[in-house]
């Protein structure tokens, strides 16, 4: 058969049907979906050609990709570690410990502790291949309990010493600074003072001398004073007391009509005069100390208001009881024997000697022995009214020290 003569065939032409590859003609085999490496080619792109002849069709020859995947060496599948999640700016993480996956069993995986990362395979095949000899992976000693280490055990194996337990906890937060401790015992101890000078210039005042004048069984001047010349000279004696009067205010005061003094015509005698000059010396010192304790009790008690919930209230509570207590101390000396506690008053403030008077002498008519009596117990009363009201105001009860703690641990956490 000659070149130009053609046999049966389908009306198309061999290079319709075929197709090179570079060595031979493969029907169908350039036009394969199979690209990858390592993948099969389907059957069916492998015989797309129809035959030309009736003559049967030989096997088809592999094509270029098939011969290249076939040559290539065999490689195993490797596991792509990928975090799910984008790592965090600042992680901090326990101390961990370099292991190989050849050195031993799989340990627990490193965890962080703001933000974990999780490793995952991005393939079947590659979650099920073990990582090679060359892969390095961070792991976390496991532990015998399998728990996680807490922070407090990471800080500890990192710093070397062991957390503070709960108790040391407590105590740190239940202690008291030095400051607010000395300032409430400076509140305790100088209460008293502050409180017997507002009893004291109570009593020193014209209210008290009318009253006693006036009062039932108050004994009455047997020398011709009667009750409104002893209220007009007795206030001169109280007003002396409290200002800063020289001592003619006293001196130059003259005998009434109608009555008899050892000092005429002066009411006062120079004696009488010189004590209640020091009685009014020894006043001025105690307003002036009561002035001076007031103003640290007042700063005193600012400050621990302001940096110590309950400060004021346990400095006012512990110096009402010290007030208490020597006010006690003296109340049980002068009712064991008035008239000793009495001297023994006037000869250690009143060195000098002249306290002593004849009974009619113008200070004895004016102030008897009984107003003593009877302002020594008012003093006393006053005082300890002033106690039992600082008592019931500051008195330590469950729900003072609950609303003190609270107040305290606001200030302290700034939760204010």
């Amino acid at each position: 058969m000659s070149q130009n003569e053609q046999g049966p065939s389908s009306g198309k032409q061999w290079w319709e049907t075929e197709e090179f590859d570079g060595e031979g003609y493969v029907p169908g085999a350039l036009n394969s979906s199979a690209g990858s490496a390592g993948e099969a080619v389907p059957e069916s792109a492998a015989q797309t050609a129809p035959e030309t002849s009736g003559e049967p069709s030989a096997a088809p020859r592999p094509g270029r990709a098939e011969r290249e995947a076939a040559a290539a060496p065999a490689t195993e599948a490797m596991p792509v570690v990928a975090p799910s999640d984008p790592a965090p700016t600042a992680i901090i993480a326990p101390p961990v410990a370099l292991a190989s996956a050849a050195t031993g069993p799989a340990t627990e995986p490193l965890a962080a502790t703001s933000a974990p990362a999780s490793v995952a395979p991005t393939s079947a095949a590659a979650a099920s291949a073990p990582p090679t000899a060359a892969t390095t992976v961070l792991r976390r000693p496991a532990q015998a309990d399998g728990a996680t280490a807490s922070p407090a055990e990471a800080s500890t194996a990192r710093d070397g010493q062991a957390p503070p337990s709960e108790e040391s906890l407590r105590a740190s937060l239940e202690s008291k600074p030095i400051l607010p401790r000395v300032l409430q015992w400076v509140v305790a101890i100088l209460t008293p003072l502050v409180l017997l000078a507002l009893a004291v210039r109570t009593v020193a005042s014209g209210a008290f001398l009318w009253l006693e004048y006036h009062r039932p069984g108050f004994p009455s001047d047997s020398f011709g004073f009667s009750d409104e010349q002893r209220m007009v000279y007795g206030s001169y004696g109280l007003n002396y007391i409290n200002s800063f009067a020289g001592s003619d205010y006293l001196g130059g005061l003259v005998v009434p009509d109608g009555v008899r003094t050892l000092g005429e015509p002066a009411l006062f005698r120079p004696e009488e005069v010189g004590h209640m000059a020091d009685v009014q010396s020894l006043v001025h010192l105690l307003y002036l100390l009561a002035s001076i304790a007031g103003l640290i009790v007042l700063v005193s008690c600012l400050i621990l208001r302001a940096r110590w919930a309950g400060g004021v209230r346990r400095g006012l509570f512990a110096g009402a009881w010290v007030t208490v207590g020597l006010a006690g101390v003296l109340g049980v000396l002068g009712a064991i024997g008035w008239e000793r506690f009495f001297t023994g008053f006037h000869e250690l403030f009143f060195s000098q000697g002249n306290w002593e008077f004849y009974l009619d002498d113008t200070l004895i008519r004016l102030y008897p022995p009984q107003f003593w009596v009877d302002a020594a117990l008012v003093l006393g009363g006053l005082v300890l009214i002033a106690c039992v009201l600082i008592l019931v105001l500051t008195w330590p009860t469950r729900a003072r020290r609950e609303r003190s703690a609270l107040a305290q641990s606001k200030r302290d956490f700034r939760l204010d």
